[in-house]
């Protein structure tokens, strides 16, 4: 099972970055947030979205099996 994001968590994007070891705010947003079916903030907010730990683990879940 994939493991990588809490389902009782919320994160923030740039704790999303951290757990995808990302770098820089343009590629999460071009290789992720831009991409369909990528999962909507449940806390919107320009400054800081807050995303689903549920949410956030079911779309790189199937993500990953996608490629597998």
């Amino acid at each position: 099972m994939y493991e990588r994001f809490k389902p009782d968590r919320e994160y923030t994007q740039q704790q999303i970055k951290d757990e995808l070891e990302i770098k820089s705010n343009d590629t999460f947003r071009k290789n992720y947030k831009k991409k369909k079916g990528f999962p909507k903030p449940i806390h919107g907010g320009k400054t800081h979205p807050v995303w689903d730990g549920l949410a956030l683990r079911n779309y790189f879940f199937k993500l990953s099996n996608r490629y597998a």
